[in-house]
């Protein structure tokens, strides 16, 4: 806790007691959860697929990646996730015509969306509440696991074979 405090004093001088008031202001500040070093900079490879693979929706559910993100330090057992506080958003460089992220390539006719555990897809930019995304906790409760997958998503352009690539950055606030 921060905070400084503005003391009043009243003497009365009828009476041979002193009276006083203190007026404390400040701060709780939280420290905010670190994410572990080996979750920063993550690399999601999906296997070999084929364009037919691809062009149906259940084909493309079904070569969805996770990916894992720790968080340590985020409370302890005596203290919870403020849902109100917490949240994670996920950023990149967006398609035109769904909420998916571009992938570069020989054609602009893939790119990747991020689903929750749920398996529902998440907008670009959107903030979403970490409470609503942990997928579990150590024992402490101080380190917690947040799990998403990426899905492969036709963008509506035409699409071609060769090699793809992309970037999606997350950041979690602490507001």
């Amino acid at each position: 806790v921060l905070g400084h405090a503005t003391v009043y004093a009243a003497i009365d001088t009828q009476r041979p007691s002193f009276n006083g008031m203190a007026r404390i202001v400040g701060t709780v500040i939280a420290t905010p959860c670190s994410i572990a070093m080996t979750d920063r900079y993550q690399t999601i490879n999906f296997s070999p697929l084929t364009l037919t693979l691809l062009s149906t929706a259940s084909g493309r559910e079904r070569y969805s990646q996770p990916f894992i993100i720790e968080l340590h330090g985020c409370g302890s057992m005596l203290s919870t996730i403020d849902s109100k506080t917490w949240s994670i958003r996920f950023s990149g460089h967006t398609t035109q015509n769904i909420n998916a992220f571009v992938l570069q390539g020989p054609s602009h006719g893939l790119g990747i969306s991020v689903l929750d555990e749920q398996r529902k897809r998440l907008v670009p930019e959107q903030r979403y509440f970490l409470s609503n995304h942990v997928l579990r906790q150590d024992k402490s409760g101080e380190t917690l696991f947040l799990r998403y997958f990426l899905q492969l998503e036709l963008t509506g352009q035409p699409i071609q074979a060769g090699s793809y690539q992309g970037l999606v950055r997350f950041f979690i606030d602490y507001q």
